[in-house]
């Protein structure tokens, strides 16, 4: 799968927006070493966030990892506020949220699943 283009800063223009989940979906290339501590100060934030690993070997040389930030509208500016921080903390760079990514993120969430009896 190609890799999505990395940005400088957070974005969170219109293509971030996940309409069916109805939250924001910041994507974030992290150090692997650096995981647990950048979930561990977004869950930390409670009620502002939820980050999840979606793909543990994001780059070729298997250091980094995938996570997505899921942010509810009400606390879009402070979540911006915290990753920008843990951005420069942990050397995270926020990934630009393409339809492959918003579909997969669909998948590992269940969205439009149907379940059996």
């Amino acid at each position: 799968m190609p890799r999505a283009p990395i940005t400088d800063r957070v974005d969170t223009g219109a293509v971030q927006f996940d309409p069916e989940g109805g939250v924001y979906t910041l994507f974030f290339s992290v150090p692997r070493p650096q995981i647990a501590y950048f979930k561990l100060m977004i869950e930390a934030y409670e009620g502002v966030a939820v980050g999840r690993t979606m793909q543990r070997f994001y780059d070729e040389a298997r250091t980094r990892s995938l996570v997505v930030v899921m942010v509810v509208p009400d606390f879009l500016a402070a979540a911006v506020a915290l990753l920008e921080r843990l951005s420069a903390d942990t050397g995270a760079r926020q990934v630009c949220a393409t339809a492959a990514l918003q579909q997969e993120l669909h998948r590992n969430l269940g969205y439009g699943a149907t379940t059996r009896d």
